[in-house]
């Protein structure tokens, strides 16, 4: 056996071992952790200006109004429409998403169709290689448990029209 097959021999186990007890942590750097800096039902868009300058103009169900130049943002899953959450802030840069709503019942339930860790008293949503967004947990939050990395067992969460965590309470 050579030295350099004889050292592989030591250190690929090794790897392997590290490997499998390295813990289930969000897939985004440490940069791409998001900061929400906007939360807000959309109650109406419209379009503003012409051209290059062209902005969407976003009116949120409590009142504020928002211009947005599309051409500034991350669209990390794109412009939302009436009645979706818009959820804006920034990171490594600004960016912009959607989360639609599901169920009929109230409070709201946006659905956000991601990975997500538990972290006591909040919630982080792991948007796979986009960023990790943190969400407090609402008064009431459930979820169907989480396995040994704190891993939350559903795949999507549940996230309020103030930008809360309710859990796996989908509505109905």
């Amino acid at each position: 056996m050579s030295a350099v097959s004889g050292r592989w021999a030591v250190v690929l186990p090794l790897a392997l071992v590290l490997a499998a007890c390295s813990p289930g942590e969000p897939t985004a750097s440490p940069s791409r952790f998001l900061t929400i800096e906007t939360v807000g039902v959309v109650a109406a868009r419209e379009y503003v200006g012409q051209g290059v300058g062209r902005q969407i103009r976003y009116t949120l169900d409590d009142g504020r109004t928002l211009d947005v130049d599309p051409a500034t943002l991350d669209q990390i899953t794109g412009f939302p429409n009436v009645g979706a959450l818009l959820l804006m802030g920034t990171g490594d840069r600004p960016w912009i998403m959607v989360a639609s709503r599901v169920g009929s019942r109230e409070p709201a339930c946006y659905m956000l169709s991601h990975p997500a860790f538990d972290r006591g008293g909040t919630v982080q949503v792991d948007l796979q290689g986009e960023g990790i967004l943190t969400f407090p947990k609402a008064p009431g939050y459930k979820n169907y448990g989480t396995n040994s990395d704190s891993k939350i067992l559903q795949r999507g969460q549940c996230i309020d029209s103030r930008g809360r965590a309710l859990g796996s309470d989908a509505g109905g």
